[in-house]
């Protein structure tokens, strides 16, 4: 038997939870963050006699995406071989896509999910006191048990009867679980059952793999100078089989697979301490196989066996490895050994169907659906989803593994020791649920007098600390499909919409005014102060809320990051600012004010910006490119493409800035022209805001959530659409796939706006509802070439805005596909417009600067027109004319 023990850079946060699904090792961490692993190559390399630098250094996941934004996963599950399901401190259930990134809520609760465990389609979530049982296909809460204490644990049998649970107040019962036509039934068993005798830390239960046994950790005994002991008990009448007696695990883990040692039958378990000690014990001679002492400082979160039986795996700080040959666990159980044995097993009666209509009379009764279960939201909290999430059916586990995506490399190595004895804006959005932060204590003991020990509470997290969100590692950005969410501040309603006092006093002879002596004004430390720009700005964006810490990868380089760590907002604790290069640390500045959004790494510098609109910008090497910018409102969003600086305000101004020339890209604008309402006196709901970028030329670009596309035109400083709903429902050329195709060129700024507005019908069910339109309005007299007049209508938008943003090759492509069009049509005029456009030189024209800036010779854009339009017999007329004068006549082929 060999060990390892991984090093913190791959994951970057310490593990919690583990779960295993053939040959994938699932792991979540205390960041919100899951990780998945290839287990043979853990395996492969943990049993090399002297594993090197490159052997480690080739040790990272397969895949890993953020399932929680501000949560400690606390339990994690495979679905599927594509999908997870994890819970967390913040309450929330999680199903993650693992190759998409894609997540969905299946519930939200206010206090945290203890534990998980799923069956079939089912998800029993432990929580205060209750189990709640989840369909994850339907994401509906079924229904829910009732416990007497807050949940500590749930396991589950291997054949699905039974439902072991143990809670804060040691007490352990069992639940007879049955799936019938769909749906689930528990029903609590009168069982003798033994109490747990710590709970303190994370606690586990375990089955045999064929449910034959269960452990429970910390068991009591009748003998009082044994004290630490794990009973084994008996699935037949679940009384006590065996204790094994040294061990104080409070985590047991039965592994999959039976061994035939000398003609019997045994099992290995796994046992875990909160002293960070780790062993293997032989059930059937109930001794241990071997003992790890002090692998690791912090205590044990949990404990997973590969599915083949040869390695072990626990996670703490770090993920440790433990990994078997063939000859270390002896001889494994053939299929005939292991069928006589479950043919002995003993099953519970089925419940009744009266039992079962009972249940199903009090859920009725009692109906409450999963948004009902989310908490209240704060008035002062919103949140921003960056891409909608869309429903996935699940699917039955096929044998083929999907291929997954890469991870951080691993930047150092640790072997472990073992011994063997004898073994936005007025855009408000969707609320999210307010996070959860735990405040920890931590009991300690004291002597006083008469020898009496007395325990007090010791506080270990303050309540500033207590306020603040946990710890978020920040993904790269991507300007197609974002794959990260981010909490929102709500915007300021500090004065009132009509600006008129709300007391209302009555005027004449009958009223009676009583005398009343003025209160005097209290002033509070950290009271708000209202911002006159914020307070009566036509247009208020929602505003990041402050992360505790935060990274900002480089685009280009995934080993460079800027990392976050907010200190007090004061003078007393700055926030740091420091850029992260392999191992190595490089402090670029400390700031005493809360740093909110950062961005860079992609053009030879890195911005970070303050609360309080203040943005900073730096060189790779921590030098100050530009003077500390005050910009007077809070930042919504912060980009950077290139040289170029994007920063959009609270109040919707846009600054755009070229940091390598240190000016001014073009006069700031504002969203409001893309985002107000006809109403000018009401503060009234607009839409969303689902991406805001930059170009590569410093040209904003923003969708809404009404499936609409604009980028800003700096020449004529307007707001043009390039995407929009009414395109999507008549125009034979939207989302690009003709002007493309020609040249198979790779995904564009039109095609991204266009997906975006694609996202946006389907999401809110429009599809259909655009069909049936068209087909109606077709059959309407005076509306037959209604289709043809907004498919020119939607190419002529998207020749000029190639135009704008230089994109010669669609440009070309567009412009050939116009003209034929047009000819097909018998549009001659359109056509001649064209020609005579390119053929004339017109001194001080924009249009023939852009074709010009574009690379592309007017005359060979003309020569190409002729030819492509040249076998339509309706403009050939035309066509031999510009031909003539160009000298090409002989070349054509009419």
């Amino acid at each position: 038997m060999r060990a390892i023990k991984l090093p913190l850079s791959c994951h970057k946060s310490n593990i919690t939870a583990l779960d295993v699904l053939q040959n994938h090792l699932l792991t979540g961490t205390t960041s919100g963050k899951v990780f998945v692993w290839d287990i043979k190559k853990l395996n492969k390399t943990a049993l090399l006699e002297s594993p090197t630098y490159e052997d480690f250094n080739s040790l990272k996941p397969t895949s890993s995406c953020t399932a929680h934004q501000d949560g400690r996963i606390t339990s994690v599950k495979f679905f599927d071989q594509q999908r997870c399901i994890s819970s967390a401190s913040d309450g929330k259930v999680i199903m993650t896509n693992i190759i998409t990134g894609k997540v969905e809520v299946l519930l939200e609760h206010e206090v945290e999910i203890n534990d998980i465990q799923i069956m079939e389609n089912f998800v029993f979530a432990a929580t205060l006191n209750k189990i709640l049982i989840i369909n994850a296909l339907d994401k509906e809460l079924v229904t829910s048990i009732t416990v007497k204490s807050d949940v500590k644990c749930i396991s589950l049998d291997p054949t699905k009867n039974y439902l072991t649970v143990i809670g804060f107040n040691k007490s352990c019962s069992m639940y007879q679980v049955q799936i019938t036509d769909g749906d689930v039934f528990c029903k609590r068993m009168d069982v003798p059952l033994e109490t747990v005798a710590n709970v303190n830390g994370i606690t586990r239960t375990s089955w045999t793999s064929i449910g034959d046994k269960y452990a429970l950790p910390n068991t009591p005994t009748p003998d009082k100078n044994i004290a630490n002991t794990v009973g084994i008990y008996r699935r037949k009448d679940f009384k006590l089989d065996f204790q094994l007696v040294g061990p104080d695990a409070n985590i047991v883990k039965f592994s999959p697979r039976l061994y035939n040692m000398n003609g019997n039958l045994t099992n290995f378990i796994a046992l875990a301490c909160e002293d960070g000690s780790f062993s293997v014990w032989n059930s059937c001679y109930q001794t241990s196989l071997f003992e790890a002492a002090g692998i690791t400082t912090s205590s044990i979160s949990d404990v997973a066996w590969s599915e083949d039986g040869q390695t072990v795996f626990t996670s703490a700080d770090t993920l440790m490895i433990f990994a078997f040959e063939e000859s270390d666990l002896g001889q494994k159980a053939g299929a005939v050994e292991i069928a006589k044995l479950m043919r002995g097993l003993t099953y519970p009666e089925p419940l009744s169907t009266e039992e079962m209509k009972d249940q199903l009379s009090q859920r009725k009764s009692h109906k409450v659906s999963v948004k009902e279960m989310k908490p209240k939201p704060k008035k002062s909290q919103t949140a921003v989803n960056a891409s909608p999430s869309t429903n996935i059916p699940a699917k039955k586990p096929t044998t083929q593994t999907p291929k997954l995506l890469d991870s951080p490399n691993i930047t150092s190595n640790e072997k472990i020791s073992t011994t063997k004895p004898k073994q936005p804006s007025n855009v408000k959005v969707a609320p999210k649920a307010p996070q959860k932060t735990e405040t920890q204590i931590e009991l300690q003991s004291a002597v006083v007098k008469d020898g009496k020990k007395r325990v007090a509470p010791t506080l270990i997290s303050g309540i500033g600390n207590a306020q603040q969100p946990k710890p978020s590692q920040a993904a790269k950005q991507e300007t197609t499909e974002p794959s990260r969410l981010m909490d929102f501040q709500q915007p300021s309603y500090s004065v009132p919409r009509d600006l008129k006092r709300r007391e209302e006093f009555k005027d004449g002879p009958d009223s009676q005014v009583k005398k009343k002596r003025d209160l005097e004004v209290v002033e509070f430390i950290g009271s708000i102060v209202i911002n006159p720009s914020t307070a009566f700005s036509k247009l208020r964006v929602s505003t990041p809320k402050i992360r505790s810490s935060f990274i900002q990868t480089s685009p280009t380089d995934d080993t460079i990051a800027l990392e976050i760590v907010n200190g007090s907002g004061n003078t007393e604790k700055p926030s740091k600012v420091s850029l992260v290069r392999g191992s190595s640390r490089l402090i670029f500045d400390y700031i005493p004010k809360l740093i909110g959004l950062a961005t860079g790494g992609g053009g030879k510098f890195w911005a970070v910006s303050t609360i309080d609109g203040v943005v900073y910008v730096f060189g790779n090497s921590g030098r100050k490119l530009l003077p500390v910018m005050t910009l007077g409102t809070p930042l919504s969003f912060l980009e950077s493409k290139g040289p170029y600086l994007m920063a959009v305000t609270s109040i919707g101004e846009i600054y755009v800035w070229d940091v390598l020339k240190k000016k001014v890209h073009f006069s700031p604008t504002s969203l409001y022209s893309i985002l107000s309402r006809s109403n000018p006196e009401l503060l009234t709901r607009a839409e969303n805001l689902t991406l805001v970028s930059l170009s590569s030329n410093g040209i904003p670009v923003v969708t809404i959530s009404n499936g609409n596309g604009f980028i800003y035109d700096p020449d004529m400083e307007v707001w043009n659409v390039v995407s929009d709903t009414w395109w999507a429902f008549g125009s034979q050329f939207w989302d690009g796939g003709r002007a493309t195709a020609l040249h198979g060129n790779q995904q564009n700024i039109m095609t991204v706006l266009e997906s975006k507005t694609n996202d946006e019908i389907l999401r809110k069910g429009r599809g259909k509802f655009l069909q049936q339109i068209s087909k109606t309005m077709l059959m309407k007299e005076g509306y037959e070439n209604l289709e043809k007049v907004i498919s020119l209508s939607h190419l002529e938008n998207k020749i000029l805005i190639s135009a704008k943003l230089g994109n010669s090759d669609d440009f070309k492509a567009l412009l050939l596909i116009y003209c034929k069009r047009v000819s097909e049509m018998g549009l001659r005029s359109k056509l001649l417009e064209v020609l005579q456009g390119l053929y004339n030189e017109r001194k001080g024209s924009k249009e023939d600067e852009d074709i010009k800036n574009l690379g592309l010779d007017k005359k060979e854009l003309l020569k190409d027109v002729i030819f492509n339009c040249a076998n339509i017999r309706s403009v050939q007329r035309i066509l031999v004319e510009y031909a003539t004068l160009l000298g090409i006549v002989d070349q054509l082929i009419l």
